[in-house]
């Protein structure tokens, strides 16, 4: 059984390689068409920003003001 075995890594070597290259080739066309759908970045306007700091209020007082 051993030998078998051992044939059949062998003979199942080339085939893994083969589909191998087969999906990096597939991988390597479709990513730049999948990138065509799936934009970077999108460019947001200064009111729409999100701020994490605490004092958001007073800063959106103060433009308001100016």
């Amino acid at each position: 059984m051993a030998n078998i075995n051992e044939l059949l890594d062998w003979v199942l070597v080339p085939v893994v390689l083969v589909v191998k290259i087969l999906f990096k080739g597939m991988f390597f066309v479709l990513r730049p068409i999948i990138s065509l759908f799936n934009p970077q970045s999108v460019i947001v306007s200064q009111e729409d920003q999100v701020t994490f700091d605490k004092d958001r209020h007073k800063k959106r007082k103060r433009a308001g003001k100016q």
